[in-house]
């Protein structure tokens, strides 16, 4: 479908934000289903490596908070349950992530800006000009794309690009025919599973714990995608084998998430939350507390190399704190979408992030190129994003 629509760079480029998009039910899932996907495509239409990593990357973790219709609102809600009156169940911490989305800043300015790098219409970056090539935020990314259209090197002179085979190589089963009801099939049921049922609770019977069927939605991809592939002629043995070595991907996820849940008991049962709202609650006003959020969180998330982590540090203090410092709905979604946006920054530029060295591998690119490439993108969204929270803080709460 890539090749029928793509007719240059800046198509070949929409075409990646467009797959982050679709792809968007996780960071690590994403960077990979978008990667492997568009890379062909993008190589062919002189799309460096730089410019490709951050694409994908960007529309990762972003897009996943944004769409939630993945496991997030489940984790997230588990993570704030308990913590302030408004968030008594996990289920009102699940409707109060929905609630909060218009609130994610920097998700949203991330992917925006990605938009508008994509099809090379940055308005107002400070960047140099050189002919053709679009201005963009940082010499780096744009000698990149001077490079890629002048030179068709896809990756700087003396570049190491990060590479594997199981992620760049895609590998068929001898005999089988892929076609696209092998991706629509699956990706159908899990859309309609997860979506459908919420829609409907939410936006039309006005429930306030509307049913998200996120386990079940996955399940039953999983099971359309191996009958599809049996029916199509694929053999059992195969079929349960795919199965198991998609389990071993995300062993590790499992363990950190295990480990992230952990941490969030053992601060709680020492009192971390009421020690620094006793000492900070007094210290801070409600103007400043958003944005603070937000820098905390891209700082501990970028030496962690960890949202979720982050997050299991972060929301059982951040929210208590903000609801000690002003018990308001509004500002309570502002400080909610400050520690998810936050912490996905972090995850994004971090060179130890899963979803960076990932991005780095699915594209081909040099994992410190593109560190370094799309980090002047990624601050400015976040810079932007702590602007509107300061505003909105001083306006609206």
């Amino acid at each position: 479908a890539g090749r029928l629509i793509v007719v240059g760079p800046r198509s070949a480029k929409f075409f990646a934000w467009l797959m982050g998009l679709v792809f968007h039910q996780g960071g690590t899932i994403s960077t990979v289903l978008t990667g492997t996907t568009v890379r062909p495509v993008s190589d062919k239409h002189r799309v460096s490596h730089e410019e490709l990593s951050y694409i994908v990357d960007s529309t990762a973790s972003p897009a996943a908070t944004l769409i939630p219709f993945n496991v997030w609102p489940i984790y997230v809600g588990g993570l704030v349950a308990g913590t302030v009156p408004i968030f008594s169940t996990q289920g009102e911490g699940m409707g109060f992530f929905f609630k909060a989305l218009p609130f994610n800043y920097y998700a949203i300015f991330a992917i925006l800006f990605t938009l508008l790098f994509s099809i090379e219409r940055m308005p107002f970056m400070p960047g140099k000009l050189w002919g053709d090539v679009p201005l963009v935020v940082g010499r780096k990314m744009s000698n990149a794309i001077r490079r890629a259209r002048e030179t068709g090197a896809l990756n700087r002179p003396g570049a190491d690009p990060l590479t594997a085979d199981e992620l760049t190589v895609v590998r068929v089963v001898e005999g089988y025919r892929s076609s696209k009801i092998d991706f629509f099939g699956p990706m159908g049921v899990l859309l309609g599973v997860a979506v459908i049922p919420y829609s409907y609770d939410f936006f039309i019977l006005r429930s306030d714990e509307p049913r998200l069927y996120i386990a079940e939605a996955f399940i039953l991809a999983v099971l359309t995608g191996a009958a599809i592939a049996l029916v199509k002629g694929m053999t059992l043995k195969t079929v349960i084998g795919a199965i198991i070595d998609g389990c071993k991907g995300v062993t590790i996820g499992a363990i950190i998430l295990a480990l992230a849940v952990t941490l969030k008991e053992v601060a709680s049962a020492v009192g971390t939350a009421a020690y620094i709202i006793e000492v900070s609650a007094g210290l801070l006003t409600p103007v400043i507390v958003p944005a603070l959020f937000l820098a905390l969180c891209m700082l501990i998330a970028f030496s962690t190399g960890t949202s979720w982590g982050t997050y299991a540090v972060v929301f059982p203090v951040a929210m208590p704190l903000a609801w000690a410092i002003h018990p308001d709905p509004m500002f309570m979604k502002l400080c909610f979408g400050a520690v998810l946006g936050g912490s996905v920054f972090g995850d994004q530029c971090s060179p130890i992030s899963d979803t960076t060295i990932l991005s780095s591998l699915a594209t081909g690119s040099d994992l410190m190129d593109h560190v370094y490439t799309q980090i002047p993108l990624a601050l400015t969204a976040a810079i932007v994003g702590g602007i509107v929270y300061t505003l909105l803080a001083a306006f609206l709460v």
